[in-house]
């Protein structure tokens, strides 16, 4: 009654090349369908976040991201998963009830290539790989036949 039966919540990760460094929240997602509040207008119904608290935030019954997020270094990751508390105030009863929620978080393609063991590849232009150098300019441009696996 709280929460969507199924939902996948996804959003971007944030850009890392933000000129200003300010942060900038954004909304994830609504946690419950906006028509269990009008249909039920007598309850009382709030939202607790049991975990991910440096991560994301409630407002309005909404979830907001917190702080940058990351897909790459794991800040938080490719997923994250938000417990939330759901407490209805029924007249003269309290009623209360957990889900987890599932967040993808989308990677940008920000991240260069770099060597991992740090050691130097020798590339040798007398392999049959290359096939024609053409001199442009001051620079010595190789074309490369990439044979199909």
């Amino acid at each position: 009654m709280c929460f969507f039966d199924n939902i996948l919540y996804t959003t971007v990760e944030d850009d890392d090349n933000n000129t200003n460094k300010k942060f900038i929240k954004k909304k994830i997602g609504e946690i419950g369908p906006k028509s269990f509040y009008k249909l039920c207008e007598n309850f009382i119904i709030n939202y607790n976040l049991i975990n991910a608290t440096e991560y994301v935030q409630i407002l309005n019954n909404t979830l907001y991201s917190k702080s940058t997020f990351d897909h790459d270094i794991f800040k938080p990751g490719p997923n994250l998963i938000v417990e939330v508390q759901c407490n209805v105030n029924i007249f003269t009863e309290n009623l209360s009830r957990r889900k987890l929620l599932h967040i993808n978080v989308l990677d940008k393609n920000d991240n260069s290539p770099y060597l991992q063991d740090h050691n130097l590849i020798d590339i040798y232009l007398d392999e049959p790989h290359f096939v024609k150098v053409i001199k442009l300019f001051f620079y010595n441009i190789y074309f490369l036949y990439l044979m199909p696996c």
